[in-house]
């Protein structure tokens, strides 16, 4: 009675140890992934400013902000760049901002958000009540919707001017050729806050001569402020000089479209 009661027993324990054993080999093929993907903003935010630090010394340049890009980025992966230290953001979509921002700026109120993306002229209050830097001043006509609607007393918004580099057609920004003009009409006529120039080169040339030509554009108009370079060429940028650069899939990965 008392062996069969224990053939029984230790029938229905191996039944349960081989069902936990499976279950345990589940878990250990799904948790490594987990866990790397806790640690991966992380973990990229320290390369990329170990990479920048250690090159800015080599080329004799300065170390550049790093701003996170990130539009379509999952809320988590934001917040391990923000639990991390981590305080310049970008987005490139305003919808998708207000969204987004509000409820991380209550937790996170030292944040600086920069818009990067293309600015419609209908968005620019809100815009400016939700952007303390708006990198994507492209045209005459969103400069002065800009202009009539921005009270120092209430803004605090510094703005870039977008230089359209490459003379692409389908690109946002101001003719290379304007864009002396343009920083002398933004500055002294609508006596706007510039902060700098922002650019992004064509995406299958050298950009490291593009790059070197908004140094150029930026020196003969006293401006000290270059945001240049992306995941894929931001030493090309650091090499060159850059005040600031913008990343996204080298920091947070793929992008969830």
């Amino acid at each position: 009675m008392d062996r069969r009661i224990n053939i029984e027993f230790l029938s229905n324990f191996l039944i349960a140890f081989k069902g936990s054993f499976n279950f345990s080999l589940s878990l250990n093929r799904t948790l490594p992934e987990k866990f790397l993907s806790m640690n991966l903003v992380t973990k990229n935010l320290k390369h990329i400013t170990n990479e920048l630090e250690i090159q800015a010394k080599e080329w004799q340049q300065k170390i550049p902000k790093i701003l996170a890009v990130s539009k379509r980025q999952d809320i988590e992966l934001v917040k391990q760049a923000l639990n991390a230290g981590h305080r310049d953001f970008g987005e490139n979509i305003l919808q998708e901002a207000q969204k987004k921002w509000p409820l991380l700026r209550a937790e996170f109120p030292d944040v600086k958000l920069h818009l990067i993306g293309h600015l419609q002229s209908n968005k620019v209050k809100d815009a400016l009540a939700l952007f303390d830097i708006i990198e994507t001043i492209d045209s005459e006509k969103l400069a002065k919707v800009i202009a009539k609607n921005y009270q120092k007393e209430i803004h605090n918004t510094e703005f870039l001017i977008q230089v359209n580099i490459g003379a692409e057609e389908q690109k946002y920004g101001i003719a290379i050729n304007e864009t002396d003009d343009f920083i002398n009409y933004f500055c002294h006529e609508l006596k706007l806050p510039l902060k700098g120039l922002m650019c992004i080169p064509p995406y299958q040339e050298n950009p490291s001569l593009y790059f070197a030509f908004m140094h150029k554009i930026a020196r003969r108009n006293n401006i000290n402020y270059i945001s240049q370079g992306m995941s894929s060429d931001y030493l090309k940028a650091l090499q060159v000089g850059t005040s600031e650069i913008r990343v996204g899939s080298a920091l947070f990965g793929a992008r969830k479209y």
